[in-house]
């Protein structure tokens, strides 16, 4: 069984390594549970599967969080590994590619939601100066009468 610990913003092999992937340091803080708001701060042992093999992981994250990443990668791997031959180090590293092209294909969407919407407001703001102005004009022209 391997022991590995799920932080924030990286895994850690026998939690060796505290850096996040752009060598900043990871700080201890409290943890909020991504489904429920309830705080969290306490590491717990959660073992999970991942393409047959169990790895318990220590982790500051809610049981039902990190169960759903590994199933995510487990899935990844099973679907990569299925009639292919490939050993577990080969297919991990295709599986964290799809997983990686997944995140920045999703990163780009939720970017360019984020331009649509800022769009949006820009147009909106500018279709109130102008109901704005039409209404002061609407009302200057009834006061000349």
């Amino acid at each position: 069984m391997v022991n590995l610990f799920f932080k924030w913003d990286n895994l850690c092999y026998n939690d060796s390594d505290y850096r996040t992937m752009w060598g900043v340091w990871v700080f201890p803080r409290p943890l909020r549970d991504r489904n429920d708001g309830e705080e969290l701060g306490m590491k717990q042992k959660i073992t999970v599967t991942i393409a047959g093999q169990e790895y318990t992981l220590v982790a500051e994250e809610s049981e039902a969080y990190v169960t759903r990443c590994a199933q995510l990668v487990d899935s990844q791997l099973t679907q990569v590994m299925d009639g292919a031959r490939l050993g577990r180090s080969d297919a991990a590293v295709l599986a964290a590619m799809n997983l990686a092209d997944q995140f920045y294909r999703e990163q780009e969407a939720g970017e360019n939601l984020r331009l649509q919407i800022k769009k949006g407001l820009d147009e909106n703001a500018r279709l109130k100066m102008e109901l704005s102005e039409a209404k002061r004009e609407i009302f200057k022209l009834q006061n000349q009468k």
